[in-house]
């Protein structure tokens, strides 16, 4: 949506809540614009005075949630994810977003369980494999956190995010030759790619340092 048309739709939605204060999806849908603005203050007393309304509204819990995250408010978002699972513990956005939070809090373990939580409802989910393998590189358990990057580009052989992470953690366990292949996959997929291509050359200098050791 252009962003002039995102203000005049907010300014909308604000009309209406002072028409009607008890509509609360207009202060719902008032909040998610205000979120992809990442007017994160505005968006999170908008998803309030939704709740104010409707106390047990999963979509005003979890956007709340997301802007005090964005608020670096972790724990705070980690209360509102838990109770739009306490209203319906299969929530997977709620899932999703609560083990992001507790990764940002450096609780890798509990993040992990969360993640396979999500893995159990949906086994062909790339994006929760991920975060486990993130999680558990976190945790300097490389070889499990590649065996994660592994089942997400089985699930996905294009996600590119998951071959790069993979690369990083071969890379961080010095396993050179493995990091590389996963760049070189890389680019192959997407040829200008900056990351890749900074990871590539380092992994490279790394090689050349040990033969010049050995």
């Amino acid at each position: 949506m252009i962003l002039g048309k995102t203000d005049e739709a907010i300014k909308c939605f604000e009309m209406v809540t002072i028409m009607d204060p008890e509509n609360y999806e207009a202060f719902l849908l008032m909040g998610i614009m205000l979120l992809e603005l990442e007017k994160y203050k505005e968006a999170l007393e908008s998803f309030e005075n939704v709740l104010k309304l409707k106390p047990d509204n999963e979509d005003a819990l979890i956007k709340k949630g997301q802007s005090l995250g964005f608020l670096e408010e972790p724990e705070e978002a980690l209360k509102c994810f838990n109770e739009a699972l306490n209203i319906n513990q299969n929530n997977l956005e709620a899932l999703n977003y609560k083990g992001v939070a507790l990764k940002h809090m450096h609780k890798y373990e509990l993040s992990i369980d969360t993640f396979k939580t999500i893995i159990d409802m949906e086994p062909e989910n790339p994006w929760a494999w991920h975060q486990i393998g993130l999680n558990y590189k976190e945790l300097e358990m490389y070889q499990k956190a590649v065996e994660a990057f592994d089942n997400a580009l089985d699930v996905d052989p294009d996600f590119i995010l998951g071959l790069m992470e993979k690369g990083v953690t071969l890379g961080i366990n010095k396993q050179y030759p493995e990091a590389l292949e996963c760049f070189d996959e890389v680019l192959i997929k997407d040829p200008d790619n900056p990351d890749a291509l900074q990871f590539k050359k380092m992994t490279l200098e790394f090689m050349e340092q040990g033969k010049q050791t050995d």
